[in-house]
């Protein structure tokens, strides 16, 4: 089938039980309040380092602009390989809270610690994806 027609026939009928593969392409890693406060800290931290000519604070401050870049790749490694799959969703009456499943799996053998899933406007929720397996 070509891209054209699948996405003529995805439009017709978006919700499909297709699993998503997390690839590069998938993934967008923005800061949050709390990336933005620590990179506000780490200008005033380098301005009173440079202001009282601290040269462990100096270090200190550079040490911490250089943690956060391999968080974020470790932030990516933890998630990229990740397939998501849409699970059943129990019938329920007009009024009522529906609760949609999603179901996680990976064919790495590296553990995936800490995930968190979370819909917009409703509770996270934390998980953690041994090697090799599925979640449902």
């Amino acid at each position: 089938m070509s891209p054209l027609a699948r996405l003529r026939a995805w439009r017709q009928n978006p919700a499909t039980d297709d699993p998503v593969l997390l690839t590069r392409q998938r993934i967008y890693l923005l800061p949050t309040g709390t990336g933005l406060f620590f990179a506000l800290a780490l200008v005033l931290m380098l301005l009173g380092a440079i202001n009282y000519t601290l040269a462990l604070g100096h270090a200190l401050v550079f040490l911490l602009a250089g943690l956060a870049p391999v968080g974020m790749v470790h932030a990516y490694r933890n998630l990229v390989g990740i397939r998501v799959t849409p699970g059943r969703a129990e019938p329920v009456f007009a009024g009522e809270t529906a609760h949609f499943r999603l179901h996680l799996g990976q064919k790495r053998q590296d553990d995936r610690y800490a995930l968190e899933v979370q819909a917009r406007g409703h509770p996270v929720v934390h998980c953690e994806l041994p090697a090799g397996s599925h979640i449902g």
